[in-house]
């Protein structure tokens, strides 16, 4: 089987009133990948991301999921949107229900599965989210961080084999957002593909196995984070700002208060690490 889940070739995309949105993107999604978008509003990430599941079809070039060239009749796109699923900046725009488990349940329905069925991929989902509790609340009550959970459970009751998240963590509190990243570690380890749009570059240094820069519609830049950090010369390049962790790490380095270490760290427990390495040392 392909490494590559999605793949895009020379992607362009014009929107209705002329704007161009996307210019010549391409990239490749290896499968259970944990991918982070990042770069300035109107670098055409969320566009990048509605070309995933067929929500945009391209002015000009490919999208491959499988291997297989996207096809843009009703039933491909039906078939394709159950294996890729996305979720929304806003989850208002998602919630179709009364009640959590109504909303859930939405998706399956629509599948003519058995009532069984239905009702255990919504268990399922709503335990994956850690949101069963709130299976009978109305979704007009929730805060936003279970707005978002409902919504990302009600992809799950898909059973997708990629999840796309534009903006996953905006408006949450501290708390929230590291809850739904551990949710979205856990349904990596699972086997699912994830991919997210963030500008929160300490978010997605440490999270992401890979970053795709963008810029004025196209792609300036992808790689690990420990290639794109490393030096920091590229990301200067691109006016990407630094993570506060690497940063830190290049003031100690520069100052003599941590010994050399080739590889950036990119979480705070990495860069404390480094520090422990470093004391008591001569680090001159």
């Amino acid at each position: 089987m392909n490494s590559c889940i999605l793949e895009l070739n020379d992607v362009h995309y014009n929107y209705s009133d002329g704007t161009t949105a996307l210019k010549g993107v391409s990239f490749q999604v290896p499968r259970q990948a944990k991918i982070a978008l990042m770069g300035p509003n109107g670098a055409g990430k969320t566009t990048l991301l509605l070309h995933l599941n067929g929500i945009h079809r391209p002015s000009r070039g490919t999208v491959l999921f499988n291997e297989r060239p996207m096809c843009y009749s009703r039933k491909e796109i039906n078939l394709l949107r159950r294996r890729v699923g996305i979720v929304f900046q806003d989850p208002e725009l998602q919630l179709l229900g009364g009640t959590v488990y109504q909303d859930v349940s939405f998706g399956p329905a629509n599948l003519n599965l058995q009532e069984d069925q239905i009702h255990q991929r919504v268990r399922q989902a709503l335990e994956l989210c850690g949101i069963t509790g709130l299976a009978d609340r109305p979704v007009h009550s929730l805060s936003c961080g279970q707005k978002k959970l409902a919504v990302i459970a009600g992809v799950l009751a898909m059973e997708p084999e990629v999840i796309a998240l534009d903006e996953p963590t905006a408006s949450l509190d501290p708390e929230a957002s590291s809850g739904l990243m551990a949710l979205l570690d856990s349904l990596n380890d699972r086997g699912a593909t994830i991919i997210i749009s963030t500008h929160d570059v300490d978010l997605a240094a440490g999270w992401a196995g890979q970053l795709v820069i963008m810029d004025g519609g196209m792609v300036k830049l992808a790689g690990s984070p420990e290639d794109i950090y490393y030096g920091r010369e590229k990301a200067y390049n691109l006016k990407l700002k630094t993570p506060l962790v690497v940063e830190m790490y290049w003031h100690l380095r520069k100052n003599k208060l941590v010994s050399d270490n080739r590889a950036t760290p990119l979480t705070r427990e990495d860069l404390l690490e480094i520090i422990k390495r470093s004391g008591g040392k001569d680090t001159g």
